[in-house]
């Protein structure tokens, strides 16, 4: 996986084969401050479904906070039905970050 952390720039993830999906594209970044993006994340991409996740960034005393918010937009009857699902799989992946840059 990839992010090119540019307005323009996308969240992509290389596949197999050659393949790849595009997961989110960049619409606003603010070095060491925010960074914004849209799009639909993995299977929510074959549901009608579209998103914008918000990335913060807060330095303190004890290193930087990171606050993630997907704000998920269904366009058809039971879409958020799937709003579990993804909240534990961005639960998972943060708590994945966390570890990869030492913390606990």
């Amino acid at each position: 996986m990839t992010l090119d952390p540019r307005p323009g720039g996308c969240f992509r993830e290389r596949l197999p084969g050659g393949g790849g999906v595009e997961h989110l594209r960049v619409v606003s970044a603010a070095p060491g401050t925010s960074l914004r993006t849209t799009g639909a994340l993995g299977p929510l991409q074959g549901e009608a479904l579209t998103g914008v996740m918000t990335l913060t960034l807060k330095a303190g005393g004890a290193g930087t906070s990171v606050t993630l918010r997907y704000a998920v937009a269904a366009r058809r009857t039971g879409g958020t039905a799937l709003a579990p699902a993804v909240d534990a799989a961005l639960a998972e992946q943060v708590a994945r970050l966390k570890t990869a840059a030492g913390h606990r």
